[in-house]
């Protein structure tokens, strides 16, 4: 009986892991295809044990607020309190990427409830 046990419990791990595995390219693979833009908030991070930064930034959609976070690996300080694009999935808001080389212009006050179609320039 312990048999079967430990195979149904390497199974079921196996199986858990190649569900997160796929779950993560199918977002990332909808979101390259279908996607709006937003303005993205950071406003903190912390300091990963092993090395890098989690950073965290807000976005709204429509009226939604949304938080999210990025793993990055140089100073943080220079991305905190500023601006800048996200990538967002229009079916599912949560699903999204903070683009830390296109900071926002400052020109840009307001974004349309459901963000752009692309960057604007």
């Amino acid at each position: 009986m312990n048999k079967y046990k430990k195979i149904f419990g390497i199974s079921f791990l196996f199986s858990l892991i190649l569900f997160v595995v796929s779950k993560y390219y199918i977002d990332n693979n909808n979101l390259k295809k279908n996607h709006r833009v937003t303005i993205g908030y950071v406003h903190d991070y912390e300091t990963l044990i092993k090395s890098g930064y989690n950073i965290y930034f807000y976005y709204h959609v429509e009226e939604n607020k949304y938080s999210s976070e990025s793993i990055i690996y140089d100073n943080p300080n220079i991305y905190l309190n500023k601006r800048y694009f996200v990538l967002f999935s229009p079916s599912n808001p949560k699903n999204c990427r903070i683009l830390l080389n296109k900071e926002v212009p400052k020109n840009i006050k307001k974004v349309p409830p459901n963000g752009w179609e692309k960057i604007p320039e």
